[in-house]
């Protein structure tokens, strides 16, 4: 078994053993079973998902976050659990929507870190109105 334990900065959000666990790394999906090798991973938005008895147990979608995987321990500290009260249509569409005005300020004055950042910000938000529909 792997004891999970997703902490936001506001508190212990789950605390609960899982016979698998996916998360969204950077990278890609990732699947970690009992006896994975330690790992250190970025995630980006997206569903973690815990099993038990082969189907998901738990589902629950993050904005961004950090997995520390070791001794079938894996700790998630994760910037901020997503919820439908928060992310409502509305308010995704608002964000998306004053994410690229400024997108077409960046183009125009060439701000490429920024351009790259706020094309990231506009992915998550596509992301989890995609899991929350």
């Amino acid at each position: 078994m792997i004891k999970l334990k997703i902490v936001t900065p506001q508190k212990i959000f789950l605390t609960d053993n899982f016979e698998m666990v996916t998360v969204p790394a950077q990278k890609g999906e990732l699947a970690i079973l009992p006896d994975h090798v330690p790992i250190l991973a970025n995630l980006k938005a997206g569903l973690i998902a815990a099993y038990s008895a082969n189907i998901i147990n738990k589902k629950i979608i993050i904005n961004s976050g950090i997995l520390n995987f070791a001794n079938n321990e894996a700790t998630i500290l994760a910037e901020e659990i997503i919820d439908n009260k928060k992310y409502n249509k509305k308010y995704l569409t608002n964000q998306i929507n004053m994410l690229e005005e400024k997108l077409n300020g960046y183009l125009q004055n060439g701000n490429d870190i920024a351009l790259s950042q706020t094309q990231a910000k506009i992915t998550d938000l596509l992301t989890i109105q995609s899991l929350l529909s």
